[in-house]
């Protein structure tokens, strides 16, 4: 056991290995998605199939577990707790909310975070964006966090903890 009361295991997204651009790892997603590869819901299973065997082998305590990641990260850092019940946390930074506004993923309208605001609306959930970030969409986050937090006031949580913080944005 670690004297360190943290611990931090950090994944790498498909195609962002050390050394490529994101923005080509964007690229390979689309066109991966795009020939029908189920890309993101394999690797969820991976991180999935990481978390279990953490949990099995008491690295990692249930409900002290939290997700995180940037844009894309945040996609899948939001899927990731939602399908947890022992992940009550999720942190986003400039997160991508809405896969189908990028160009090239109009069609994957099922990987958009509205569609799981049920499963996300009762965690513990903060986000960071930029007041004009035209990569991810402000407006985006901004309607996710309020589809969450109403979610989450339907439920009897009068005071949700789900937070928004929009700071100066250089556009991205």
């Amino acid at each position: 056991p670690s004297s360190f009361p943290l611990r931090i295991f950090s994944i790498t997204l498909p195609y962002h290995e050390e050394g490529k651009p994101a923005t080509k790892g964007l690229i390979e997603w689309a066109t991966a998605m795009q020939k029908g590869e189920d890309l993101l819901g394999s690797y969820l299973k991976k991180i999935q199939n990481a978390i279990a065997l953490l949990l099995s082998q008491k690295l990692i305590l249930p409900n002290k577990i939290a997700t995180m990641g940037l844009s894309r990260g945040a996609l899948i850092a939001a899927h990731v707790a939602a399908k947890n019940l022992e992940i009550p946390y999720w942190l986003g930074f400039a997160p991508l909310t809405k896969l189908s506004y990028l160009p090239g993923f109009s069609d994957l309208v099922s990987w958009d975070l509205m569609h799981i605001i049920d499963l996300l609306s009762g965690k513990k959930i903060r986000c960071y964006i930029g007041n004009r970030d035209i990569r991810v969409g402000t407006r985006n986050c901004f309607d996710l966090i309020e589809a969450l937090t109403e979610a989450a006031y339907q439920k009897r949580c009068l005071s949700p903890p789900i937070e928004l913080r929009i700071l100066p944005s250089i556009g991205h």
